[in-house]
């Protein structure tokens, strides 16, 4: 559907992304994920054709849009995009959803019923007569990609749809992505920070991180399996621990660190120092002793902190390296946690994984 090879971008001397090769399948929806500045909503951009990369090959189907001398409106009105926060025009409903089709010269019943039929799709039905700027934030951005589908795009861009938005509004919003696929099979692309929402709804996930696309997997690859420490990080896999591979025993590596063995379980053999990356939802906090003396995963520890999280409280550990396990506010009132009070720390070696060290 989408193919980028080697795309670059640089305004006034800065490269905003740099050798971006990535492509985007037919119906796949694919998020964009990374920090603030990684070049997330410019590589939309390129991609809807808003913008012309400065380096790089762009495919839109087998059309090479780089090559020039290409319909560029032609391949434009395939494509509907909406930004985080919605445009709105004069008038009501109706008007706000058509506006594109009125571009495409369809009018009369034809219009009013892909409007119809669209806003029933975004949970708006009836709204056709009211007001746009008398409309809810939820609700200004349920027409904004209404306008976007009514055209029946064959893909369709989101940038950060529901940054703006309460719980309440962003699952809505969520719903209406899930049926514009499973309805429709517009492909999407869309970029979030709300790395939920990214699993929740994305067959696929790309990691930017300062212009560069740096991993690139489902959602369980890059939240369990992260390439670097970087992406680690990003995906609040946190808990980062250096040490040595000590040896290799059926499928498992044993790491030696400062704080004692690690049995994490691996998918082909390593050697030499790695960075163990374990997830603070997977450590199961105990009181009492830590096991046999050198069993691996099982850490005697020294509460330093506590903080919530949410319904979830993050409990920082001293376990010879730090550590921060998340637990549930029930478990945490169970355990009297409190700075200074010595518990066990354990993990599954499932519920860990390697990064090599360059």
């Amino acid at each position: 559907m989408i193919r980028c090879e080697r795309v670059g971008w640089e305004i006034e001397g800065k490269t905003v992304l740099d050798d971006i090769s990535l492509t985007v399948g037919q119906g796949e929806v694919l998020g964009l994920i990374g920090p603030s500045g990684s070049g997330k909503s410019s590589l939309i951009r390129i991609m809807d054709l808003l913008v012309t990369p400065t380096s790089g090959r762009l495919w839109i189907d087998s059309t090479e849009v780089t090559a020039g001398r290409v319909d560029l409106v032609g391949l434009r009105r395939r494509m509907g995009i909406v930004f985080h926060r919605p445009a709105v025009f004069s008038g009501d409903v109706r008007r706000n959803v058509s506006i594109g089709l009125g571009l495409r010269g369809i009018r009369g019943d034809d219009a009013r019923l892909l409007v119809e039929e669209t806003l029933e799709m975004v949970g708006l039905a009836g709204f056709g007569p009211r007001r746009a700027s008398s409309l809810s934030g939820g609700e200004l951005q349920r027409v904004a990609i209404a306008r976007s589908l009514v055209t029946r795009p064959t893909v369709l861009f989101l940038d950060e749809p529901t940054a703006n938005l309460d719980p309440l509004s962003t699952r809505v919003v969520e719903d209406v992505v899930r049926k514009a696929r499973s309805d429709l099979g517009t492909t999407i692309v869309m970029a979030t920070h709300d790395l939920d929402q990214g699993q929740r709804l994305c067959d696929r996930l790309a990691v930017m991180a300062a212009g560069r696309l740096v991993q690139v997997g489902s959602p369980p690859e890059i939240f369990y399996r992260p390439g670097t420490s970087e992406v680690a990080r990003f995906v609040g896999a946190g808990n980062l621990v250096e040490g040595t591979v000590e040896r290799m025993d059926r499928g498992v590596a044993f790491v030696r660190t400062t704080g004692g063995l690690l049995a994490v379980a691996v998918h082909a053999p390593v050697s030499g120092t790695v960075t163990v990356a374990i997830r603070p939802e997977e450590i199961v906090l105990s009181r009492g002793p830590a096991g046999p003396a050198g069993s691996p995963n099982h850490l005697s520890c020294r509460v330093t902190g506590v903080d919530t999280d949410g319904p979830l409280v993050r409990v920082h550990l001293d376990c010879g390296f730090p550590l921060i396990a998340l637990v549930r506010r029930l478990t945490f009132v169970a355990l009297a946690l409190e700075p200074g009070q010595e518990v066990s720390a354990a993990f599954d070696p499932n519920g860990a994984h390697l990064i090599a060290r360059a």
